[in-house]
């Protein structure tokens, strides 16, 4: 019977904005207006992260209690935080998508396994680190859908 290899999740920091944060809940937007690019945005009580994974492969996502046969109980226990790169990803492993299908537009660097958690929702990526950041501060009413931001300069994220 072979050994399971043992993933880790290591705590992933894009922004020093959201180091000591945590996503809220709802609003999460997910976006792939372009092919091999794909947009998050999660919101916070202080702002808004938007991340840009301009070259991605694939992404899943999940709500609290979905079976995930690519993350245990132990490991997501064992969390530091709600943003991760999953070293020894048994998701990227798991033959479930081709990563070698075609060549990268942007980069040779390896595929990485991005996990984001915010409150009842997991988002798990296939991308390269080739990741546009950025920061919108505002603010939250408190009442669902309440966010005011601050406007991106308007090369931002066409």
């Amino acid at each position: 019977m072979p050994i399971e290899e043992v993933q880790r999740l290591v705590r992933w920091l894009p922004s020093v904005e959201v180091a000591e944060r945590t996503p809220s809940f709802g609003d999460i937007e997910i976006v792939s207006l372009d092919y091999r690019t794909l947009r998050l945005s999660l919101p916070y009580e202080e702002g808004k992260l938007l991340l840009q994974f301009n070259d991605a492969r694939a992404f899943m996502t999940e709500w609290d209690g979905d079976p995930n046969p690519f993350l245990n109980f132990r490991e997501a226990g064992n969390r530091t935080g709600d943003l991760f790169k999953v070293e020894r990803s048994r998701w990227l492993a798991s033959g479930h998508f081709n990563l070698g299908i075609e060549p990268s537009r942007t980069s040779d660097q390896p595929w990485e396994h991005f996990l984001i958690l915010a409150s009842e929702r997991s988002i798990h990526v296939a991308a390269r680190e080739n990741i546009s950041i950025e920061w919108a501060p505002g603010t939250w009413s408190g009442e669902p859908g309440g966010w005011t931001f601050m406007p991106l300069p308007a090369t931002q994220w066409r």
